[in-house]
């Protein structure tokens, strides 16, 4: 039963990596590829601009999803812990 148990815990805690990782990693690919098409478009062989879009890219990402981050490590973290009282 205690290995169901980690088990479980281990898919779950993979599970919430790929659900927090992945709008990042979306949106880090979609700055690359708009900076691609630019780049090809205007003829302009920089890589700060690839550099520059993936990393503004990620900034924004990391602030939109801020609060769902944040409540889901508050979420996972409870689970894990089960409500128990640390603060006594």
């Amino acid at each position: 039963v205690w290995l169901g148990e980690n088990r479980m815990l281990f898919f779950n805690a993979l599970e919430m990596f790929f659900h927090l990782v992945l709008p990042i990693l979306g949106a880090i690919l979609c700055g690359g590829i708009l900076a691609g098409i630019f780049q090809a478009l205007t003829q302009i062989q920089d890589r700060v601009i690839g550099l520059a879009a993936k990393l503004s890219s990620f900034g924004l990402a990391c602030y939109l999803f801020s609060g769902e981050i944040a409540r889901s490590f508050t979420e996972f973290t409870t689970r894990i812990w089960g409500g128990a009282d640390l603060y006594r």
